[in-house]
């Protein structure tokens, strides 16, 4: 009763501590993770800990505590992994259960060469992360020796991994909250310039432009119009350069999504056929990522914005329609002028 009452004494602390730094981090969960990793490796006994991020398909290293340099290393070059049944956590997130290896080397699914010889550990147990019932990570915590861990210890990580969804979700409804705020403020701005510039559509192009490359996290923006049956530069926002005019044709990305009458997502260039393909402007400028939206009105494209990226980063689908967002708003702009002209 002694020992538990000293555990209990010292384990609230601990859950205190994390649920402070997860209110004095609401945009970044890192701190949350490190916390949580220190403390679960400290009350539980463990030779080391460490904490992980799944998006579906790959686990990530996020945290990490007790460490040596050599395992440090061991773990960058094992991570981004595929989650599978040979190593605790992948087993703990494709199973969405808690798995405890009393010892690995008898354990016959697990992956024994890379992991025990390299890391020296017997004893690990792993702890999901949970959101919805979907894995989204895992808390793993390992002994060197054959040592099981107790009910309460496993417990624990389970209050660990808890708190570390609660962390994650806190900062994904920040962020989304932020990004709502910045992309109403986006279009309160735009709208702005559409109203005060009734005769000229050149400052709310580029407006658009701007807004489009910086809330979509793109290297640059470019809108083009179409004019003559020609792509005409109408307006850019970035480093990388521009091209005044050029065809309307399959080769490029904005020329595709003419023709086609549709949003082009390429998520890696490099990886597309060049003879299907060639956007040899972009090739030639490093560009890897590229999303294009056509501009409509009445059903019929009169242009198009591209966003870029110099690394291959594919664009999200929030992203994308925050894009036919602006493109709309563009069509908005152009009409307005159009019509005030007449």
């Amino acid at each position: 009763l002694r020992r538990e009452l000293a555990e209990a004494l010292e384990q609230q602390p601990a859950t205190s501590d994390v649920l402070r730094v997860i209110s004095s981090s609401p945009t970044d969960v890192q701190p949350v993770f490190d916390a949580i990793v220190q403390s679960a490796t400290r009350l539980c006994e463990a030779s080391f800990g460490s904490a992980h991020r799944f998006d579906g398909q790959q686990i990530t290293i996020d945290a990490r505590a007790n460490f040596t340099p050599e395992q440090i290393e061991i773990g960058k070059r094992r991570f981004p992994t595929p989650a599978t049944r040979g190593t605790a956590v992948g087993r703990a997130i494709l199973d969405r259960e808690v798995v405890h290896i009393e010892d690995v080397s008898d354990d016959p699914e697990y992956e024994v060469l890379g992991n025990q010889s390299e890391l020296s550990f017997r004893t690990v147990v792993a702890v999901p992360l949970l959101k919805d019932g979907n894995p989204i990570g895992a808390l793993g915590m390992w002994r060197r020796e054959v040592k099981p861990f107790t009910e309460n210890q496993i417990n624990l990580v389970k209050t660990f991994a808890d708190q570390a969804v609660i962390a994650i979700e806190n900062v994904r409804l920040f962020q989304e909250l932020t990004e709502a705020l910045e992309q109403q403020t986006a279009t309160s701005e735009i709208l702005g310039f559409i109203a005060s510039s009734p005769t000229d559509i050149q400052p709310v192009l580029d407006v658009v432009a701007e807004n489009a490359a910086r809330l979509c996290d793109a290297s640059d923006a470019q809108i083009f119009r179409v004019e003559r049956e020609m792509l005409r530069h109408a307006a850019s926002y970035g480093s990388l350069p521009a091209v005044d005019e050029r065809p309307i044709i399959r080769s490029t990305v904005p020329g595709r999504a003419i023709i086609e009458q549709k949003t082009i997502r390429i998520d890696d260039l490099a990886l597309e056929p060049e003879d299907d393909l060639p956007a040899r402007f972009a090739r030639s400028h490093g560009v890897r990522t590229i999303l294009a939206t056509p501009l409509f009105r009445e059903g019929i494209p009169i242009g198009a914005i591209t966003i870029r990226r110099q690394e291959v980063r594919p664009f999200t689908d929030k992203q994308i329609a925050l894009l036919k967002t602006f493109a709309d708003q563009a069509v908005i702009a152009i009409e307005n002028v159009r019509l005030f002209k007449e």
